[in-house]
Formats: C-alpha cells, sequence, structure tokens
C-alpha cells in the first residue's frame, strides 16, 4: 500500500513538473532518477518504475516527505498560477469598453454682416440664437491598449455620441443699426426633434508615472454636428413693409445644420487611490467650419441650401471624472463612472454664401458662430 501511495505522488508530480517544464521551455521535462539511465523511446512511466526500487532505498524518508499528499494542492496551485501568469503576459492587448448617457445643454448663436467686409452699416445685419438646447446623449466609446511589440504603450481610441434634442428655443433678430442696435425684426420660434453628434478617433501614448498617477497624449480628428430645426414660430417685433405681421408664422420648417471637422491634441491624467480613480482630459481642436441651411418659408431663396457658412475656428474639451473600480473573474474589471463634460467652440471672419432661386448668389461676411455645452454623464466601462 505505501508502494502504491508513493507511485501514485511520484506520477502526479511528474505530471505538474511536465506543465512547469512546458510553461519554461527547459529541454530536459523529467528528472533522472539516482542510478538509473533513459534510452530512446522510453516512456515516463517505465522511467518511474525502474527508479523506484532504488529511490525507496536511497532516500525514503526525503521522498515521502516531499512528495507527501500534502504536498499536492501545494504544487497544483503553482502550477496554475504560473499558467495563469503566462498567459496574462501573452495578450497583446487590453481592451476597455464603455457606454453612457448624459444630459446636456447648450446654445449655438451665430450672426452676418451687412456686406462682404464687415465695415458697411449695419455690422450685424442678422443673428439667430439657438438656446437652451437640452439633449438626451448616448456614448459608446472603445479604447485599443497594445502590451507588447513596437506598439507597446500605444493606445486606439474611439467615441461616438448622439443626443435627441427635447427643448430648445430659437431667437432671429434682425438691425438696422451697428452692434445690435435699432432692430427692426424679431420673431421667436421653438426647437424639438433635432439632434447633436459628435464622432471622434485618436491615436494615444500612455506614460505611467509610478504606481499612483498615468498620462496619456492624444492626437486624434474630429467630427462635430448640430442640426437645428425652427417650428412654431411668433412674430414678435414687426415693421412695416420690411417683416411679417405680428402673431403665428404658418407653416414654418426652416434647418440650419453645423459641422466643425479638424484634427485635435489631447492630454488625460488619471489618479488611482485604491479602487477609486479621478480623472482629468482636456482636447484643443484646430476646425473648419461649414453650415448649410433651408429658410423655407423665403420663396425669392433657393432650396433646400438657401445659403452656407464657411469659416475657420477653434475648440476646447475638459472633461472632469470620478470612477469606482470593480474587479471580476480573469482578471477583468468594471468601473462605474460619472464625468462632467463643458466645451466651447468658436469660428470667425468666415462667408456667408446666399443662393437664389433665380441662380444668383450673393456673398457678405459670416461675422461668428458659438457653440458652447455642458454635460452630465454616467456610465460604465469593461476592461479585458
Amino acid at each position: 500500500m505505501q508502494k502504491n501511495k508513493l507511485v501514485l505522488s511520484l506520477s502526479v508530480f511528474c505530471v505538474f513538473q511536465l506543465i512547469s517544464v512546458g510553461v519554461r521551455g527547459d529541454e530536459n521535462p523529467l528528472p533522472s532518477m539516482p542510478g538509473s539511465s533513459v534510452s530512446e523511446g522510453e516512456s515516463a512511466t517505465e522511467i518511474l518504475v525502474s527508479g523506484l526500487d532504488q529511490a525507496n532505498l536511497d532516500q525514503p524518508e526525503i521522498n515521502q516527505r516531499q512528495l507527501g499528499w500534502s504536498e499536492l494542492p501545494k504544487l497544483k496551485n503553482s502550477a496554475q498560477q504560473a499558467t495563469a501568469s503566462v498567459l496574462h503576459s501573452a495578450r497583446s492587448v487590453r481592451l476597455t469598453a464603455g457606454v453612457n448617457l448624459a444630459r446636456r445643454e447648450g446654445d449655438l448663436i451665430w450672426d452676418i454682416a451687412s456686406d462682404g467686409t464687415g465695415t458697411r452699416t449695419p455690422n450685424v445685419l442678422s443673428e439667430l440664437s439657438h438656446l437652451d438646447l437640452e439633449m438626451n446623449e448616448l456614448e459608446v466609446n472603445l479604447e485599443v491598449h497594445f502590451n507588447q511589440g513596437l506598439l507597446k504603450s500605444w493606445l486606439l481610441e474611439s467615441r461616438l455620441r448622439y443626443g435627441n434634442v427635447a427643448h430648445g428655443k430659437t431667437q432671429d433678430s434682425d438691425y438696422l443699426g451697428d452692434n445690435r442696435t435699432e432692430e427692426f425684426s424679431r420673431s421667436l420660434s421653438t426647437n424639438t426633434g433635432d439632434y447633436a453628434a459628435d464622432y471622434s478617433f485618436a491615436l494615444g501614448y500612455h506614460m505611467p508615472l509610478g504606481r499612483a498617477l498615468n498620462l496619456k497624449g492624444w492626437f486624434g480628428y474630429g467630427k462635430h454636428e448640430q442640426f437645428i430645426r425652427i417650428e412654431d414660430a411668433v412674430q414678435v417685433l414687426e415693421t412695416t413693409n420690411k417683416t411679417p405681421s405680428l402673431g403665428p408664422l404658418e407653416g414654418l420648417n426652416t434647418t440650419y445644420q453645423a459641422t466643425w471637422e479638424g484634427a485635435w491634441l489631447g492630454l488625460q491624467a488619471q489618479v488611482r487611490v485604491g479602487p477609486w480613480q479621478l480623472s482629468w482630459r482636456g482636447e484643443h481642436h484646430n476646425v473648419n467650419y461649414y453650415a448649410e441651411a433651408n429658410w423655407n418659408l423665403r420663396d425669392s431663396f433657393d432650396h433646400p441650401r438657401s445659403f452656407e457658412h464657411i469659416a475657420e475656428g477653434q475648440g476646447n474639451v475638459i472633461d472632469l471624472g470620478l470612477s469606482y473600480w470593480l474587479p471580476l473573474k480573469r482578471q477583468a474589471k468594471i468601473s462605474l463612472d460619472v464625468v462632467v463634460r463643458t466645451q466651447w467652440w468658436q469660428a470667425s471672419n468666415g462667408v456667408d454664401r446666399v443662393f437664389f432661386n433665380t441662380g444668383a448668389v450673393v456673398t457678405t461676411r459670416f461675422n461668428e458662430v458659438d457653440w458652447e455645452s455642458d454635460s452630465l454623464r454616467i456610465g460604465v466601462h469593461y476592461v479585458r
């Protein structure tokens, strides 16, 4: 019975030894028994049996102490840990996927001059203010972190956001004097069924600074859109022979679609304290601004493109977030996040090009456009 126990113990030990040797890549997978020789093609069982008697004669107490039943769980645990460590180090990328819900509010304001230079009175002919645009927003993002090879510490990121406008209001004002004086027309309307969307793709580099602080540098390209629909308008200030009469503007369904597109640079800092993580991220964008409008009640304008705006501008985005990380099985983890985002964009000194139904095109100065928004985002991220 004692001999059978010893044989079984030796067999189990050799199995785990083979696993360990396979992980290390040793050339000699089996230890040689004292006083035994191994011929080509000889099996592991034959080696064990042939060396068993000699092993019992030489070191019976040592073998039983080292290979007893109490040692098997330790051997098994060691082999499992070694295998898991190798598999983890062999993973070439780490993926982080996230889904976020946000409440976002923004203002989009633009104005044009009365000529191409912007110096003739009035220097502000018309101004549109789309205010208090309240949006329910969905964001999905994916980050790929390379752990090995030439791309080690490099990152790829994509972010997609889309928000429906639940509420908003627009004021359309026209002026006869400089600097928004002598207002002769004003209408108020509501905004529903509109949207704002952001698309961003970036290449980054991860720079750990100690165990608690991480920095990430980013270079990316983004596109940001606002689509505004103006309906249910009411004329609240009239001028005889210049504006519609006071009251509702029947059939109004005008649209204004703005796009900010260009490259950006960013920096991100993350501080980890236990399961908590505080993060800050800043982005600076250089963009080309383009907008296209359909003024459906102006019969003299062409449709569906009544006028367009072209300008160059800049944008800034700031994120401040707090996350709580929870470990999962197989070295995965999940985080619960709260993020506050603020952003402001501006473009100026551009071109306002008006298209008439006769085929004529008139160009004036596009003075300026401002887009500002704030949002509160709640989300979850999964890391594997």
